[in-house]
């Protein structure tokens, strides 16, 4: 593997990656929209460029990704769904149209080396072991012995009427926390955002901008420290229509979700896709999906900001020796 085809590949496959809590409401919130509160983030972490600055040293990160888990799922592969993953993205021409069938019950697969290849293996690519080989790596993120995925940021979703004394002792209580965090296997004490969500779909409690407005000084005196966002979502008469001829608005059409499900979340995926016709991201309007794309990339510029502090501290004390 060359210089460039290693950074190919390292792009693909290595993201950093933000951790993703969510109260109950929270998570009825975001799964109107059919998705969960991970895949509801994942469109908004692509920054086609980011500039990077540290000291006189800059420059600029193109196509940027960041990557979220839901925390429940910051666990290492069950067995069952090694199989089920490894099948589904092999064995399934809905996801891959062009990788034959491999079945992995009789380890046959129909895929035929042309002759003039025959003794020139080493300069063949097999479609169908660069999926596979891709996917094992990805099962095998949160293993214990595998730590390349420690996490960049922690995000906590929280409904605007969700009591603070229900979401205090979650963010503070570590035994809440994945085993690889709880464990201190990956580092726990990350940047946090907490992203406050107002539910304005018709069936949702009425809440005056005056409870709006005190709920969120409440937040933020009781977590000052962290990174407060307020989002409103569901709100399906907000939609202008000048925004769907807006060209800058072109990447949040449709359906912009699917295409970043992980491959372990592939079986469930199938699963439902024949009995559940229901759009992913139906009641999120276009201007909406743009405001919260920026939000993100506000906070990873502030995250960015935190760690060029914390690299220029830990510089400025070596070099002082």
């Amino acid at each position: 593997m060359n210089n460039d085809s290693c950074t190919k590949y390292i792009k693909e496959n290595f993201y950093p990656t933000g951790i993703v809590f969510s109260t109950d409401k929270a998570k009825e919130i975001i799964g109107k929209n059919n998705v969960t509160p991970s895949e509801f983030l994942r469109p908004f972490g692509i920054f086609p460029k980011v500039d990077f600055r540290l000291g006189t040293f800059s420059t600029t990160i193109q196509n940027f990704r960041l990557d979220f888990y839901d925390a429940e799922n910051f666990v290492r592969a069950s067995p069952e769904l090694y199989v089920q993953t490894i099948e589904a993205v092999l064995s399934d021409p809905k996801i891959n149209p062009e990788i034959p069938v491999y079945n992995l019950k009789d380890r046959k697969q129909n895929y035929k080396i042309p002759d003039n290849v025959t003794n020139k293996l080493n300069n063949f690519s097999f479609p169908w072991f660069n999926e596979y080989a891709n996917t094992v790596l990805e099962l095998n993120k949160f293993n214990e012995y595998e730590l390349y995925q420690q996490p960049l940021c922690f995000i906590y979703f929280c409904s605007l009427d969700d009591p603070l004394n229900i979401v205090k002792p979650q963010m503070n209580d570590r035994t809440k926390m994945p085993p690889l965090l709880y464990e201190r296997i990956y580092d726990s004490d990350m940047p946090i955002v907490i992203i406050i969500l107002n539910d304005k779909s018709p069936d949702s409690p009425f809440i005056s901008d005056a409870q709006k407005t005190q709920c969120i000084e409440s937040f933020r005196q009781n977590f000052k420290n962290n990174y407060l966002l307020y989002w409103e979502l569901n709100d399906v008469n907000s939609e202008t229509p000048q925004s769907q001829n807006d060209k800058s608005l072109s990447y949040y059409n449709g359906d912009i979700w699917t295409k970043f499900l992980h491959r372990t979340e592939l079986p469930q995926f199938l699963k439902e896709k024949d009995s559940n016709k229901k759009i992913k991201g139906q009641f999120l309007n276009l201007s909406a999906r743009k405001k919260f794309h920026q939000m993100i990339y506000d906070f990873f510029k502030y995250l960015i900001s935190i760690f060029c502090f914390v690299l220029s501290s830990i510089y400025q004390t070596y070099s002082s020796i």
